[in-house]
């Protein structure tokens, strides 16, 4: 058993964060071996030090027949520890794949990242929100883009892009395989939508959200083809749908686990041409129907947070990238969903066949986002049935999130009020961690005058 904790010092190790270290209890029962074999892996696995406890000079557990005191143990650790740097170093890569395979990201008591993504969602929705109804896609969408990459910078993790904004030479910032945190552990996997709902953002219609997801390194599916087929429910009715099904036999067993009738559900589709035949089965059932012109992210989680939104069921075909971002946070809910590709051309069904995937295959929600420690937070831009929009009145900005974790199962919602004018002078003190981008400022008539009418930096 080790007691964890964090030593804060002026010196720092070089990499950005405090020094951390354990002590390991030695009157818990522990031989001098295995002590030491605790000490030494704790090393190998990259904490910076080991402190000897109080008592471990003056007796030794009642229930151990090893001799006492620090000089045993470092006697064992000597006997203990493989020989050779080589063998040090396997060592070390052992235990990390050992903690890798057991739980990457950390322990229940370790600190929630959620709480971190959700700076991240915030800054990024303040900065598209300010272009809302201006009909300015591309501006808005990299407004959000220059405010989440910049926060991500500050976050304390090693994270790869594995859903982002496209290939490396289509995005110059949050494209897939980009580096993103300080360096620091835990290695995840990164998902991320600036804003999902680009078009509703800026026709200022209801349910933009900018969403940011975090698993475990090399848990999170990985495709570029752009479409999926989704069947995505609450946690009641998880354990009874079935995609290769008929709508009709779906509908029927989730309103069974739903304790309702067939026509008390409501189905949400995005409303395209391709969805003409799925309307038709979902309204033979009897069952209601909303249709949603974008928004595949705030979709989804709508579906499994039926009880805050009213919409049991998403069914149909939308977008993969979306889709593996809406796992994450359907694994923080425990809701259930199932997906598989459904390549729209040839082209996609070729892109389907080099990355060896084939479209027919069900993929459950452990394929779309195996962690065990999944972090999930969403904000939102416009207002929305899962989320209010942000708002601004004068040197403030009103936001409210939704921040989750899977591993606790909490879901956490967010009211904010950002001081616009403190955060600014903060940034131009140079006292802030992240300092407003180059696009932050935006005109605004306001009787012949030209002022600033937004931040997208700040440490909000």
């Amino acid at each position: 058993m080790l007691k964890l904790s964090v030593i804060e010092r002026e010196e720092h190790t070089g990499r950005g964060r405090p020094r951390l270290g354990v002590t390991v209890k030695p009157k818990l029962g522990l031989p001098a071996r295995n002590h030491a074999q605790v000490v030494y892996e704790t090393l190998r696995g990259r904490l910076d030090f080991t402190k000897g406890d109080e008592s471990i000079n003056s007796e030794r557990p009642r229930c151990s027949p090893y001799p006492p005191g620090a000089t045993a143990v470092r006697g064992r650790l000597a006997e203990w520890a493989p020989p050779g740097r080589a063998r040090a170093e396997e060592a070390g890569q052992a235990m990390t794949a050992k903690r890798s395979r057991s739980h990457a990201i950390g322990v229940a008591s370790d600190r929630n990242l959620a709480l971190e993504l959700v700076r991240v969602t915030e800054g990024a929705a303040i900065a598209a929100a300010r272009l809302m109804g201006r009909n300015a896609k591309e501006e808005a969408d990299q407004a959000a883009v220059d405010a989440m990459r910049q926060r991500l910078a500050h976050v304390d993790m090693d994270g790869v892009v594995v859903i982002g904004e496209g290939e490396k030479d289509e995005a110059p910032m949050l494209y897939i395989g980009e580096h993103v945190g300080n360096g620091n552990p835990p290695r995840v996997d990164v998902a991320v939508d600036p804003i999902d709902g680009t078009t509703l953002v800026a026709r200022g219609l209801p349910g933009g959200i900018a969403t940011v997801a975090l698993s475990d390194r090399g848990t999170l599916y990985a495709t570029h083809c752009a479409y999926m087929e989704k069947l995505i429910v609450g946690p009641r009715a998880a354990g009874v749908i079935d995609i290769t099904d008929t709508v009709r036999d779906n509908l029927r067993r989730i309103a069974r686990a739903e304790g309702r009738d067939v026509e008390d559900l409501t189905v949400v589709v995005l409303d395209r041409p391709r969805h003409e035949a799925l309307l038709r089965d979902i309204r033979a059932t009897g069952a209601r129907v909303k249709l949603i012109t974008d928004g595949d992210v705030a979709a989804g989680l709508m579906a499994a947070m039926e009880e805050r939104t009213g919409i049991d069921v998403l069914m149909g075909i939308g977008g993969a990238p979306e889709g593996v971002l809406t796992a994450c946070a359907i694994k923080a809910i425990g809701g259930g969903m199932q997906a598989r590709l459904a390549p729209q051309s040839e082209a996609e069904r070729l892109t389907a066949a080099d990355e060896g995937k084939d479209p027919g295959v069900v993929l459950q929600l452990d394929d779309l986002c195996a962690g065990e420690n999944v972090f999930f937070a969403a904000t939102g831009i416009t207002d929305g049935e899962l989320l209010e929009g942000v708002r601004f009145a004068g040197s403030t900005a009103r936001t409210q999130s939704v921040v989750m974790r899977s591993w606790t199962g909490t879901v956490r919602y967010i009211d904010a009020i950002h001081n616009m004018t403190r955060l600014r002078a903060l940034a131009a003190s140079g006292r802030a961690r992240m300092r407003p981008v180059a696009s932050e400022l935006l005109v605004a008539p306001t009787g012949g005058r030209r002022l600033r009418s937004g931040i997208k930096g700040g440490a909000a």
